[in-house]
This record gives structure tokens, C-alpha cells and sequence, in this order.
């Protein structure tokens, strides 16, 4: 199946975007997992020349999904900031080092460390009002919260390359040290188009952090005689996924859409719901 890689958004007073998301073959379904376990200071006001740690991909990977662990001692955690940035140059921002915190927690938030799994369905906020606790067992199995920014920011792309993930201190007083963190791919079937339609409220056509998926849309997969090849409503989270014979072409329509949405102005066939 040829790879397709398309953007569609609606307007509501602002965007719904409809994000259409297919792998090429030969790739098959998969996970791969990198680890990193060379321990490092994280060093007051650091964030100038931040502590850094690569991961290299060394085989194509076209992301489907991806999820991030970390496991950092500090005794005031939200003075740590993390970014990740792809071979691309796409850079997230995971953990913000602002001093946030939620529901309610005083700024900042003065709970010790990170051992977590950042995934972006995670419903859990980084800030959960409790000591993360960095002996094994580590990352998810301790708890999973949703990064500042979407790593669906890097679906589509190839993670063949150098990934860069960086780490350093916002605030004087208090040090740290990274311990580890990990990557996870996961790349989709190639007979398979998955994807999410979203509110796009500053009509951009990415998804950004204060975006929220759209559910009750109808995705249907039409061929060249215009039958029907596969169909699907969006979950809860905005969610589709369409199975596609490899190597059949198809139309993408979205339908059921609410009368306050209509097409925005960003992304491949922009402006229509094709």
C-alpha cells in the first residue's frame, strides 16, 4: 500500500483537524524499545547546556506511536525540564519545568522525583500530588501521565537516526540525577491507516497540548468503484482505525460531522471532508 500521510481540519470557532496517518510496506507491525541507563547530574540552572543523552534508531521505523519513560531522582521535581527531540528536528517538550501542578498544588510542586511513562492517552497529569518512588520497578509500572506536549507530534515520521533527549534544572537550590529513561516505537501494520481527528483551536493544523480528539465521526475507506472498503467511528479520544488490503488505493471521507464544525485551512485536500 502506498504510504499516505494527509491533514484535514475542520473549523469550529476554531479547528477540528482530521490527522489521516498510513505506513508503507514492507513494514509490519512492531514495537522497538531503547533503553538508557547511563546515569548523570542534573546540574542547578542547567538548562543553557542541558545534560543530553542519544538513542539511535538504526533501522526505518515509520512512527505510529510513541512513549517515553523516565526515571530522575530530584527533590524538587518540577525544576526539571525534558525535551525530545527526533532526527527530523521535531522537538516535545515532555516535562516542562514551569512548576505546574494538578488538580491543585502550590507552585511549585515540591514532590520528589519522576518514574513514569509519558503517554499521550494517559488521562493522568505529570503532577499527581505524590513522591515518585525510582527503585524497580520502574517506569509504567509505577505510573503513566500525559507529557506537556503530544509525542503525536512525531507520528509519520521515520525514526531512522539520532534522538536526542534533553534534561535540565529551571530553578537554583536543589540538583538531581538521571537514572534512565526509555523509547517506544511502535509502528503500524501496513495494511492498516490509523489516525485522529481533534479540535484545532489556534487553526495550525498540529495538535497541540490544549487540543482534545473528537469522538462520533464516521471514517470510511472508499475504492476507485467507489465501494466500500472499510469504515470506522472515532473513540472517545478521537481515535480510527481502517484496514485497507495491501496495495488498494483509497478515498478517505469523514462524515457525521456536528453542525458547529466545518473544514479549516491547514493539511493536504484542506477545506473538505475528503
Amino acid at each position: 500500500m502506498k504510504a499516505i500521510h494527509r491533514s484535514f481540519s475542520l473549523l469550529i470557532l476554531g479547528v477540528l483537524m482530521f490527522n489521516l496517518l498510513g505506513t508503507p510496506s514492507p513494514a509490519h507491525a512492531l514495537t522497538t524499545t531503547l533503553i538508557d541507563n547511563t546515569t548523570g547530574a542534573i546540574v542547578d540552572l542547567s538548562c543553557a547546556s542541558p545534560l543530553t543523552r542519544t538513542f539511535n534508531v538504526a533501522s526505518s521505523i515509520i512512527i505510529a506511536d510513541l512513549n517515553v519513560g523516565l526515571n530522575i531522582s530530584h527533590a524538587r521535581r518540577s525544576d526539571v525540564r525534558v525535551t525530545l527531540t527526533s532526527p527530523s528536528g521535531t522537538t516535545v517538550v515532555l516535562v516542562s519545568g514551569g512548576g505546574l501542578g494538578s488538580p491543585t498544588v502550590a507552585s511549585p510542586d515540591d514532590f520528589d522525583n519522576y518514574d513514569l511513562l509519558l503517554d499521550d492517552t494517559s488521562a493522568n497529569s505529570i503532577y499527581d500530588n505524590d513522591n515518585d518512588v525510582i527503585a524497580a520497578p520502574i517506569f509504567e509500572l509505577d505510573r503513566t501521565a500525559k507529557p506537556y506536549d503530544l509525542l503525536s507530534a512525531f507520528k509519520g515520521e521515520d525514526a531512522l537516526g539520532n534522538w536526542t533527549l534533553s534534561i535540565c534544572d529551571t530553578r537554583s537550590g536543589t540538583t538531581g540525577t538521571y537514572n534512565q529513561s526509555k523509547l517506544v516505537f511502535t509502528s503500524a501494520d501496513p495494511n492498516t491507516i490509523t489516525g485522529n481527528v481533534f479540535t484545532d483551536y489556534n487553526d495550525n493544523g498540529v495538535r497541540g497540548s490544549g487540543d482534545t480528539g473528537v469522538s462520533g465521526i464516521l471514517v470510511t475507506a472508499y475504492d476507485a468503484s467507489g465501494a466500500t472498503v472499510d469504515s470506522d467511528t472515532t473513540s472517545s479520544t478521537g481515535d480510527y482505525s481502517l484496514s485497507i488490503p495491501d496495495g488498494t488505493q483509497v478515498r478517505i471521507e469523514f462524515t457525521n460531522i456536528p453542525s458547529n464544525l466545518a473544514p479549516g485551512a491547514f493539511g493536504i485536500d484542506s477545506g473538505t471532508t475528503v
